[in-house]
């Protein structure tokens, strides 16, 4: 197809959901996908507590709220005032739909996903939906049924979903983790971080790993995202014990970070395991232990089973035992290249780019317009 035409195509897509980082940067990584393909705009809907709204509108989207609350694991008034709130909020996300006249409205995971696409659906809008993890979250599983097409990151997770309209695509990552160039130094490098808003357990893991490692110190760097609550408490120990690190509440660059990292601690949420399988480094992952429906373990499991990381529950963890698997890395490169190899078997890095093509399936190549 040409990429001259006198009429350009404007991609209007509303991104729905969030909460977490592990919903929010997948829609991030779609939304940079489409700038570089077409014009586009973007709309963004999530809750009002919800993670998403800075970022969003950091790639130019308009940003609305709407007002729900979680189900799962919660009491039998809070469940009935989430179920009463669910329908509420469809009325203000019909309004947001109506007028901003989509062409897809995408579920990118998460509770304030659910109202959204409901509502798009009863409007006969074209929908999709998002499943980052191996097994699907509630959200899905309830709006699987309704949604046009659904995008999912293991081939495992097809089974739980309907046939015919669902694609193992892999999970979108942005394009600054997939292209930022490799920076490691001398020291070994190990990043640690809980997620978009830090762990306290494995805060105080890698706290009390220190005094294991205290003969490799001057070898070993630390990159840490404690989170706000303690990272001061994570900088001072660190101090205390003579180590080189860099600790925040959350790091912005991720990209840079990834680039300077031999090995990384984390939990097992789908968005970091795609960022690190794309970036080819072995993770220590510790899934948390009240993930709904377990689906870290099972993110986790998968990652055990292609032995490319190493999995450790958090009953079974201490700080002597990370210390080990730190030094076992260390001390190894010959494993850890193994391992790295093994990660980037199964990295997608073209996720972004067969989700938007499989939406828009007349979009040409980057650069080019086409005739709406």
């Amino acid at each position: 197809m040409s990429c001259f035409q006198t009429k350009p195509f404007i991609a209007r897509v509303i991104f729905a959901g969030g909460g977490t980082g592990g919903h929010v940067f997948p829609g991030l990584a779609l939304m940079q996908e489409f700038k570089k393909r077409t014009k586009c705009e973007f709309l963004f809907i999530g809750g009002i507590k919800g993670m998403g709204d800075g970022f969003f509108k950091g790639m130019a989207a308009n940003c609305k709220t709407i007002d729900l609350e979680g189900f799962k694991g919660r009491g039998v008034y809070k469940k009935l005032r989430s179920v009463i709130k669910f329908f509420m909020a469809i009325i203000p996300s019909a309004r947001f739909i109506r007028e901003f006249k989509p062409d897809w409205v995408i579920g990118l995971g998460g509770y304030s996903a659910l109202p959204v696409v409901s509502a798009a659906f009863l409007m006969r809008k074209k929908t999709a939906i998002l499943e980052q993890n191996l097994l699907p979250g509630l959200t899905n599983r309830l709006l699987a049924p309704f949604a046009k097409k659904i995008f999912v990151s293991y081939t495992g997770t097809l089974k739980y979903l309907p046939e015919g309209k669902s694609f193992v695509t892999g999970n979108p990552v942005r394009r600054e983790i997939i292209e930022k160039k490799r920076s490691r130094g001398k020291r070994f490098t190990v990043l640690v971080f809980g997620g978009s808003q830090g762990a306290r357990s494995i805060n105080t893991f890698m706290v009390d790993s220190l005094v294991f490692l205290g003969d490799i110190k001057n070898k070993i760097r630390i990159i840490h995202q404690a989170g706000k609550n303690d990272r001061k408490r994570v900088a001072e120990a660190y101090k205390k014990n003579g180590f080189m690190a860099e600790v925040y509440d959350f790091i912005e660059d991720m990209a840079g970070a990834y680039a300077k990292s031999h090995m990384a601690v984390c939990r097992g949420g789908a968005t970091s395991i795609a960022e690190l399988a794309v970036r080819g480094i072995v993770p220590l992952v510790i899934p948390f232990p009240y993930a709904a429906d377990g689906h870290q373990d099972l993110n986790a499991g998968f990652l055990a089973e292609q032995g490319a990381a190493k999995v450790i529950k958090e009953s079974e963890m201490s700080g002597k035992v990370m210390a080990g698997v730190i030094r076992e890395f260390y001390s190894d490169p010959a494993l850890l290249k193994e391992r790295e190899k093994k990660m980037r078997s199964l990295a997608r890095p073209d996720a972004a780019s067969n989700i938007i093509s499989m939406c828009y399936p007349d979009l040409p190549a980057e650069g080019c317009e086409i005739e709406k």
